[in-house]
């Protein structure tokens, strides 16, 4: 019989699995894109945990506690999200934070040290590509992550801990680690500030100027703080140089109240859907589906899927009970800080310990400006991080009594069933959305293991949509081949029907629903209320205002019905405001929608509408279509 490995080498596993999962989340992208990174990373962090089974509860430790309680509360306010199928991955990624905090609080403190260095050393790889590509290319500094905001953080989660470090034990350094604490600190700087973060560059400042008033006040040394701000000047130097110098990617460091307008508009929204659902919320990712209909015409400059706020947007999404939590983790680490660099006398440990704290606080504030908590690596790290900071030997790590043996049993079993039916899920995208998931493309390949798939998918999960639609999808193609069979067209239509049932947010299921009912005229007098084409495709319309997909599918079916007026009417009322964000797309839709809404103007003799359409052919003229670059795909952005 196998013996289990002992305690040093399960922590050194555990922290092997945890950089592991780091190395995976960054090849998320959003929705269902890359969704199988989620379920690898939680996976691996599952494994972890269990590793360290059954010292990862520990009630007499309040950090693992409240790490246990957002995992459990986010398990809970799942269920009662409005869209079950937009909120399972984003709920993940937000998980991975306090599973990271379940596994680090509870190894070893050499292990612990060895995860930090890998942390940074994985930071300052980042960085110096960044960097590089800066310089020699003028490219906004943003892989791996999209969201250049985003990559700011990563940059000042591993740079704010580094400098706590060298500051605490310059008093023993020599002449090269002094210069190497420099370098580093002007490469990091270098791709912070070459990201184009607003909130970034503010944080940095911040940040130089408390330590600059500790060195002051005489709780550090100034000569290494004086060090830490002449790279940081360097590297601010360097980087407006480049700037000045005129770079294709249009970076620049000036639009300080860019964006206020937008913001508030997403703060209101949010309110107003925590108003409404102020204990559950409705549901994670799911408050682009309500802005919507709250978005002013005039907001076109996001997606509409972030708050720019992660407290409101745990407020509108999770309840009071997230956004409490959340609110818990920032005052503890601000608590920290204080206690740690002002209120105690400076020690090494201590110090290193307040820059810790230093780097979530700085987190914590920006997800007031922009969105932290929702971005899979940064959730890991801020785990790594936090569980670094609140770091103790556990009380039960040699007691383990049946009650938290028990405890630690029942949360990690649950943990593990719901990875199993996110395990399901993650085959649900590769069968139906032709996600890379391994041996998915098996079952994708033919028709009659897809449809038996489907059918097992749903009757496994029924809170689940995305299978119904997938079997509705495929017995559509079955009845295209067989036009004479009635079966075939009224069970895709029955399909259909449940998957809107299901999941009435998603307008694939109304899109795929209409071309349905197009293909099969002789379902009109089986069809009910809002089951015409027409009022499928408006309503797919209205849940997604940009989906080009609806617009062409109505222009179609108002050409063959002989209303063109009716697609005159729909360009103007609800493609030409929201041109702008049709712009994602490319500079063809675009042109071609304001060439047929000029020829309709045209017709008509309508001046005042040409107008509007000429000043839009203006505006538009200086925006680029978005493409956005990804880790190990595409490589080149544009905006």
């Amino acid at each position: 019989m196998s013996r289990s490995p002992p305690a040093s080498r399960r922590d050194a596993i555990a922290v092997a699995l945890v950089l592991g999962a780091l190395l995976a989340s960054p090849f998320y992208y959003g929705g269902t894109i890359g969704a199988f990174a989620i379920f690898v990373a939680a996976g691996l962090l599952l494994l972890a945990a269990s590793l360290k089974f059954p010292s990862v509860v520990d009630y007499q430790r309040i950090a693992p506690m409240l790490a246990l309680t957002s995992l459990g509360y986010l398990l809970f306010v799942y269920q009662w999200s409005i869209s079950a199928d937009t909120s399972i991955v984003p709920t993940w990624s937000v998980a991975l934070l306090p599973l990271t905090v379940l596994v680090v609080t509870n190894v070893a403190r050499q292990p612990l040290r060895w995860l930090l260095a890998a942390l940074f050393l994985t930071a300052l790889v980042i960085a110096v590509v960044a960097a590089f590509r800066f310089v020699a290319f003028a490219e906004r500094a943003t892989l791996p992550l999209i969201d250049a905001n985003n990559f700011a953080t990563l940059m000042y989660l591993a740079w704010i801990p580094f400098v706590h470090v060298y500051v605490g034990r310059a008093g023993c350094a020599t002449a090269w680690q002094h210069t190497a604490a420099v370098a580093v600190t002007i490469v990091m700087m270098m791709a912070l500030f070459a990201a184009e973060s607003r909130a970034g560059s503010a944080i940095v400042a911040v940040a130089v100027a408390a330590w600059m008033l500790l060195a002051v006040l005489g709780k550090v040394p100034w000569r290494p703080v004086a060090a830490i701000c002449a790279g940081v000047i360097a590297a601010y130097l360097i980087v407006r140089v480049g700037v000045s110098a005129g770079d294709p990617s249009g970076i620049s460091i000036e639009r300080v109240g860019d964006g206020v307008d937008v913001r508030t508009a997403m703060v209101k929204a949010a309110w107003e859907m925590f108003r409404e659902h102020p204990f559950t919320g409705v549901g994670l990712a799911a408050f682009r589906l309500f802005y919507v209909v709250q978005r002013p015409e005039w907001e076109q400059e996001t997606l509409g899927a972030f708050v720019h706020n992660d407290y409101a947007q745990f407020l509108a999404e999770g309840g009071l009970p997230l956004c409490l939590l959340l609110s818990l983790f920032a005052a503890g680490a601000v608590v920290t800080f204080i206690r740690c660099a002002v209120i105690r006398p400076f020690d090494v440990d201590t110090f290193e310990r307040a820059g810790l704290a230093m780097a979530i606080s700085a987190a914590c504030a920006h997800a007031l400006v922009n969105f932290v908590f929702y971005i899979a690596p940064l959730a890991l790290i801020l785990g790594a991080i936090a569980g670094a900071l609140w770091h103790g030997p556990s009380s039960v790590q040699q007691s383990r009594t049946p009650r938290v043996a028990a405890l630690s049993g029942l949360g990690l079993g649950l943990g593990w069933i719901a990875w199993l039916f996110f395990a399901l899920d993650n085959v649900s995208y590769g069968v139906f959305y032709a996600e890379p998931v391994p041996g998915t493309a098996w079952v994708r390949a033919d028709g009659a293991r897809a449809l038996k798939y489907a059918r097992i998918a749903a009757s496994l999960n029924d809170d689940r949509a995305l299978p119904v639609l997938g079997a509705a999808s495929i017995v559509h193609q079955l009845a295209l081949r067989e036009p004479d069979s009635k079966y075939l067209r009224s069970r895709a239509l029955a399909d259909f029907r449940e998957a809107l049932a299901r999941d009435p947010w998603n307008p694939v299921t109304y899109l795929n629903m209409a071309g349905h009912v197009a293909s099969f005229p002789e379902l009109t007098s089986e069809l009910g209320d809002g089951e015409s084409e027409e009022e499928l495709l408006l309503s797919a319309l209205a849940i997604d205002p940009d989906n080009a997909p609806a617009v062409d599918a109505l222009k179609a079916h108002y050409l063959r019905v002989g209303t063109p007026e009716k697609y005159a009417a729909l360009l103007e009322v609800s493609v030409l405001p929201r041109l702008e964000a049709f712009k994602r797309s490319g500079d063809e839709l675009v042109e071609r929608y304001m060439a047929e809404l000029e020829a309709f103007a045209a017709a008509r003799g309508d001046e005042a509408l040409l107008a509007r359409i000429a000043a839009e052919r203006d505006r538009l003229a200086n925006i680029r279509p978005v493409r956005l670059r990804i880790w190990g795909d595409r490589l080149t952005r544009e905006h």
